[in-house]
């Protein structure tokens, strides 16, 4: 039957779309973890002109101001006291830019999802010019490269998370 046919292609799709949505809602997590941050360095009394100035920021842009906002020790004066902070900063900041590439290649690629149903994996391929160069990309989506690719993320959410939670506890 149709209906029949209908479900074996959900679910052998299944996990594909299971790994797409969970990458997006962590990703926009961190995202969301990173305006608190900027939020809190900018304290309550510009909250209203921050939530405006975040409305306007690009993914890439949230970054750059939190590796800023983040070494600020005249809000967070704990900062100076701490000889490692700023290395902990750029490991998380260095982190958070390779998985807003990844990202982007993940959330713009075209995805050949035929044969899944017969238990084949999915193939991302993605294609830009690169100094004039079109150049191509191709990357098998199995069940082991979804989890690595998560498991990845949600060690960078951890990390943002930990950085973000750092800052409240040196907030006068």
């Amino acid at each position: 039957t149709s209906e029949g046919a209908s479900a074996v292609l959900y679910c052998s799709r299944e996990p594909f779309y299971i790994f797409l949505g969970i990458y997006v809602a962590s990703f926009q997590w961190i995202e969301s973890k990173l305006e608190e941050i900027i939020l809190l360095q900018a304290g309550l009394d510009h909250r209203a002109e921050t939530l405006a100035r975040l409305a306007k920021m690009t993914n890439q842009d949230r970054i750059k101001a939190v590796a800023v906002v983040s070494l600020d020790a005249d809000r967070f004066p704990r900062v100076a006291e701490n000889a490692e902070w700023k290395e902990h900063v750029d490991r998380i900041i260095k982190g958070l830019g390779v998985e807003r590439e990844r990202r982007n290649t993940i959330l713009h690629s075209a995805y050949w999802l035929r044969g899944l149903e017969q238990g084949l994996t999915a193939i991302r391929t993605n294609k830009r010019r690169q100094n004039g160069a079109l150049e191509f990309d191709t990357e098998e989506m199995s069940r082991d490269r979804m989890d690595a690719l998560l498991n990845e993320i949600a060690s960078l959410a951890f990390s943002t998370d930990q950085l973000h939670l750092q800052l409240v506890a040196w907030t006068p």
